[in-house]
């Protein structure tokens, strides 16, 4: 019985580090006008946001921020930045509560499945 017991903590703590990665990118739906204004007001993106930008030139700039930069114009990277103005799609990775408690429940009914078919053999008839 310590195994098991054993087993759903380390279900717990897996599904509890797993969840850093249970996010979803959620487009922006807006005009590129929209878009541009929100950056400036600091409504759409923040510094620590994950985010995939499309550019006027076609080209797909995804990265984690580390400043935006209005009296600049751009919104920066560690290792590229983008101008505001040239932005015409923003996409930011969000935390997806439904994939965290999907992969919790997943690993745990797993797990105790998996000793449910396990016990079977010690089972009295």
């Amino acid at each position: 019985m310590k195994i098991a017991n054993g087993l759903m903590v380390f279900a717990l703590v897996y599904a509890a580090l797993g969840s850093y990665g249970c996010t979803t990118l959620r487009p922006s739906v807006m005009s590129t006008d929209e878009i541009h204004r929100q950056i400036d007001s600091g409504e759409l993106l923040k510094p620590g946001d994950r985010v995939r930008l499309a550019t006027k030139d076609g080209a797909v700039h995804e990265f984690q921020i580390t400043a935006i930069k209005t009296d600049e114009g751009v919104v920066v990277g560690r290792k590229e930045s983008v101008r505001i103005a040239d932005i015409v799609g923003v996409g930011k990775r969000e935390f997806a509560i439904g994939k965290t408690v999907g992969l919790v429940i997943g690993i745990v009914g797993g797990l105790q499945l998996g000793h449910d078919i396990g016990s079977i053999g010690s089972w009295r008839f």
